[in-house]
């Protein structure tokens, strides 16, 4: 899972939900979206109060930019403090993972097929984990989730000029990678 937990709400009630599926293991968390220390540390309690052992499900705080390399937003870096839900520590084992795109990588050798990645915040920690694939770990992965605003056709739609197009719609991305993709 690749999140911005923290801000708003969406994103503890989408870990909350998937938490509740029987099919679903959780083996990864990569927070993102700025003050990703203290995302990583809130993702992680609400695992452990979620049941899930932290030898289950390993979390890594992924890179904090100066200058985000993704469009602006002024919600960039903005996450909530909760009082008493972690310990305000550095220790913990997203402390071993600050190399987030090492984590996806190595999830991805580990699981292919049966890893299913859900990107529900800003997508920088998977951008740079397909840059440093250089053993197509990430294309033998069984499917990929993005959360978003755009729908891709790729039914063959010609206009005036003959070309196909891609039209934006509302509702959510899902784009497939393998079994399991719908």
């Amino acid at each position: 899972l690749i999140t911005d937990i923290g801000r708003d709400i969406d994103d503890t009630i989408a870990l909350f939900a998937l938490r509740a599926t029987s099919a679903i293991d959780f083996v990864g968390v990569v927070t993102t979206g700025g003050s990703t220390l203290t995302r990583a540390k809130q993702a992680r309690s609400w695992l452990r109060h979620l049941g899930v052992e932290d030898s289950e499900c390993q979390v890594a705080a992924g890179p904090d930019f100066a200058d985000p390399p993704f469009a602006k937003s002024r919600s960039y870096g903005t996450c909530a403090h909760v009082e008493h839900l972690y310990h305000d520590d550095s220790t913990g084992d997203f402390a071993l993972h600050h190399d987030s795109s090492k984590l996806i990588l190595s999830l991805a050798e580990k699981y292919g097929k049966k890893l299913t990645i859900m990107g529900i915040g800003p997508l920088s920690p998977l951008s740079e984990a397909l840059d440093r694939d250089d053993k197509g770990s990430l294309k033998r992965i069984g499917a990929l989730h993005l959360q978003g605003t755009v729908h891709i056709d790729t039914t063959p739609r010609h206009g005036a000029d003959g070309e196909g197009a891609v039209h934006g719609a509302g509702g959510g991305v899902n784009a497939g990678a393998g079994a399991g993709a719908g």
